[in-house]
């Protein structure tokens, strides 16, 4: 098409993914493409707009030749409650590919505990996956990992992460409570946690990588280690937490007007599994219209 076109396209599309609209008949007719460009984005968009209509549409995709397509066809079926799409999501989970970590995010959340458990202690067998384990512990949330994670703070490659997936379980800060190493040369804030709406395009599974634990602080052991001598009879063996709280509706709630960002996507994820057919909440968009559609929605 003409590149006016081609730019009203993009424009239209970004103000979808802003403002979580359903384009109906559009997003059906594009989950019909044969173009493997746009047909990913449809079956993204189809399980973050929780259009369950569409679900039959999205399942016809789950043995697709191309990865993209099998992918999001296996995330938004299991977004859309299709648990039977959970093995084809852990595939993606357990390999090396562009849309590991988002798998993970998705599929160790459904997962019942024993098999979630199966699937780290997977991970952590392969040394070369150890930062993928220390990631899968932080977002399955059950404290039991926590003693592991602080033996991870004394590995300089992977500290910070294992300090990350710790902050996720307990809802500690380590950088407000200064319980971070100060490192001598620090590394610009990048400010890539303040989203604009420019920026709300859904390609960004290119963009995974090492790069992500940058801006992520590096524990300070000893004092990490009085902090869990003090607080570890907070929490309970066996119980899923985020933040601190043991995950809920109502704290998934809380965690999107308090927490870091990427505590508010694994929220925002969590609010999706326990209400499949809803739609994903956009913790890109500008804060003031955060606010306005969670008050809309606890309203």
């Amino acid at each position: 098409p003409p590149s006016s076109t081609r730019v009203g396209i993009r424009r239209q599309r970004q103000m979808c993914i802003r403002d979580r609209a359903n384009p109906g008949r559009h997003l059906e007719k594009a989950l019909q493409s044969e173009d493997v460009l746009q047909l990913p984005r449809a079956l993204k968009a189809a399980g973050e707009l929780g259009a369950v209509s569409s679900l039959p549409l999205v399942q016809k995709y789950l043995e697709h030749a191309d990865d993209a397509c099998r992918f999001q066809a296996a995330r938004s079926a299991v977004l859309l409650g299709d648990r039977s799409a959970v093995k084809l999501l852990s595939l993606f989970a357990l390999t090396d590919n562009i849309f590991r970590r988002k798998a993970m995010d998705v599929v160790l959340r459904v997962m019942e505990p024993p098999d979630a458990q199966k699937m780290i202690r997977q991970m952590a067998a392969d040394k070369s996956h150890l930062r993928f384990a220390l990631i899968a512990s932080g977002i399955q949330g059950d404290p039991v990992y926590l003693p592991a994670l602080m033996r991870q703070f004394e590995n300089e490659e992977v500290a910070q992460v294992a300090g990350e997936s710790f902050e996720m379980i307990t809802g500690l800060n380590m950088f407000r409570e200064s319980l971070e190493v100060i490192p001598e040369n620090p590394v610009p804030d990048s400010g890539q946690e303040d989203a604009k709406e420019n920026d709300l395009e859904d390609d960004e599974d290119e963009k995974e990588g090492l790069k992500e634990d940058m801006g992520l602080v590096f524990p300070d052991i000893d004092k990490m280690s009085t902090w869990f001598e003090e607080n570890k009879g907070r929490f309970n063996a066996g119980q899923r937490y985020l933040c601190g709280l043991p995950v809920s509706v109502e704290s998934c709630f809380g965690i999107l007007r308090t927490g870091q960002q990427r505590q508010r996507q694994a929220a925002a994820l969590e609010l999706v599994i326990a209400q499949p057919g809803s739609v994903l909440f956009e913790t890109r968009a500008k804060g003031r219209r955060q606010l306005r559609l969670l008050a809309k929605k606890q309203g």
